[in-house]
């Protein structure tokens, strides 16, 4: 056997394990499948389900406001049935809003304070009825609560936010126009003088002076029947009653399906706001029989 010195020993290179030798690893398989998002049909199946589970187990903090929506669109139809055209509306559509503005489960301080989301950021509805903008003031029921509904409570307060969510629908659903109102304390037969000095030159001057006037269109040709309003002339003396304009519910929108609710009350978010609803909806009435109005 031949010896070999350090120094020779360090002057050879070492090459390691042959590669025949070396563990072999597993290689990726360039072939598997990736995982694909979730479609707009995935994602809304999987929304039908929740919905379907919390109906079929009757769970109780997604039906914790059936109570009080029952009562609350209770009084609502109470007030309205003074319109001679008004049908009452179901309460089960109001709890179908419900299931489908919120999520009891997964937004669960929404579902607490805001439920049907009315006076979250970007919505458009809360200023309608804290300002008793449109038809408003002729749908909310007196007493104070309805009437106390205010911007800090009705995102706070989880029945004030039910309630200002059905104000704003019951004033989507009527048909209001401006109309000629007489004023009920002042029925006198009152008059007054063409005149262009005093700026009371025309009908329309006349009507716009609410100060000394106050009176409408309609209730100066009415009192002034034969009389054209386009060729009257200074020192003509002309009759009126008092009155003014004023918003006024001349009827409603009907038959209520989800299709008029989405429009009424969905801010255009949720493209698929009607089917949710019509879904939530049936299962609620398929075992009711829509008898609970």
């Amino acid at each position: 056997m031949t010896l070999r010195s350090k120094s020779q020993l360090n002057g050879i290179k070492h090459k390691g394990i042959p590669k025949t030798e070396r563990p072999q690893r597993d290689k990726p398989n360039i072939n598997t499948p990736k995982r694909q998002p979730l479609t707009g049909t995935d994602k809304l199946n999987i929304w039908k389900k929740i919905r379907e589970d919390a109906y079929k187990e009757n769970k109780e903090n997604w039906n914790i406001y059936d109570q009080f929506i029952f009562q609350a669109m209770s009084d609502m139809n109470r007030y309205l049935s003074k319109y001679p055209s008004y049908t009452r509306l179901d309460w089960l559509w109001i709890k179908a809003m419900l299931w489908t503005e919120g999520d009891a489960d997964g937004h669960k301080h929404e579902w607490e304070h805001k439920p049907l989301r009315i006076g979250v950021p970007g919505d458009k509805a809360a200023p309608v009825v804290i300002n008793r903008s449109e038809a408003v003031k002729l749908v909310i029921p007196s007493g104070s609560t309805w009437q106390g509904i205010t911007s800090s409570n009705l995102i706070a307060d989880p029945h004030m936010n039910i309630r200002a969510a059905i104000v704003y629908l019951m004033n989507r659903l009527s048909k209001s126009d401006m109309i000629s109102v007489d004023d009920s304390n002042d029925k006198a037969l009152h008059t007054v003088k063409v005149s262009a000095i005093k700026g009371h030159g025309t009908f329309s001057d006349i009507v716009k002076d609410t100060n000394q006037i106050g009176t409408t269109m309609d209730i100066l040709i009415r009192e002034n029947p034969g009389v054209n309003p386009s060729k009257v002339h200074d020192g003509q003396e002309l009759r009126y009653r008092k009155g003014s304009m004023q918003r006024a519910i001349i009827g409603w929108i009907s038959p209520i399906t989800a299709n008029v609710i989405a429009k009424s009350y969905n801010g255009g978010g949720d493209s698929k706001y009607a089917e949710k609803l019509s879904y939530v909806y049936a299962l609620f009435t398929s075992a009711t029989g829509n008898k609970n109005q």
